[in-house]
């Protein structure tokens, strides 16, 4: 997503990555943007920040901050999940504005996590040696190994059963049970980046966009609709999953 919020002194910061989730009838975002994790609440009216930490090892000069953030909603609480590299992180934010340290794991073949998504209440870290898939208690319960130079390029859909693999320009749609390629796609790539997905398991199809158009397939990789943007790079798309909604260019 993309976050705008107006500083003192007339200054604006701009929030390009993170997550945010409805809790409780209210919007609560989180962003590692800025160093260290922030939790925002958004009660209809204004954004507020409700708090602020950081990564424990980078509060000693021992390592890296956190990259991502994940919101998931709990038995009825509210957790964070967070990557800084080495360790993966869980902390209650039921009250945010005192986040409490849940858990925490790391990878005994050092891998390296850079990346979080989410799928089916399960959280996916995204890492130097591929993609593991966590249950809420910080267990791996699946792995897949993947060989791409830009590792936050994969993406599953909502319901966890495709997976979708970005590498230069190819995009790669993969069946999730099997590990199978199911269709190659060439997009038109002239920057890399991250390239984000939005799929739509109520009308399976998904969404994304290259440095020409917004391209609609379906799960089997068949291209059901083209729109030529007026940019020449693109970037990310998001939309609302309905069956009806049209992904967003972003």
């Amino acid at each position: 997503f993309i976050l705008l919020l107006p500083m003192a002194e007339g200054e604006t910061k701009s929030y390009y990555s993170g997550d945010a989730i409805n809790y409780k009838g209210d919007i609560y975002i989180g962003s590692t943007n800025m160093g260290g994790a922030e939790i925002f609440k958004f009660d209809g009216k204004r954004i507020i920040k409700t708090s602020h930490f950081r990564s424990p090892i980078s509060q000693y000069g021992g390592g890296d901050d956190y990259y991502n953030i994940v919101l998931n909603e709990e038995g009825g609480r509210l957790y964070a999940y967070l990557v800084d590299g080495r360790w993966f992180y869980k902390y209650d934010v039921t009250n945010p504005s005192s986040p409490v340290l849940a858990g925490k794991e790391k990878d005994n073949s050092r891998d390296w996590f850079v990346g979080l998504e989410k799928y089916d209440n399960k959280i996916m870290t995204i890492g130097t040696k591929g993609v593991k898939i966590w249950n809420t208690d910080l267990q791996v319960i699946d792995a897949h190994k993947f060989n791409n130079k830009h590792y936050y390029n994969i993406q599953f859909s909502r319901s966890g059963d495709h997976i979708f693999q970005l590498d230069g320009k190819i995009l790669k749609i993969i069946n999730a049970g099997t590990r199978e390629v199911a269709k190659e796609i060439d997009l038109l790539v002239r920057e890399e980046h991250r390239r984000q997905i939005f799929s739509d398991d109520t009308e399976r199809m998904f969404y994304i966009v290259d440095d020409q158009e917004l391209l609609k397939f379906d799960y089997s990789g068949k291209l059901v609709k083209e729109f030529k943007h007026i940019s020449h790079l693109g970037y990310d798309t998001a939309g609302v999953e309905n069956g009806k909604q049209n992904g967003d260019l972003r």
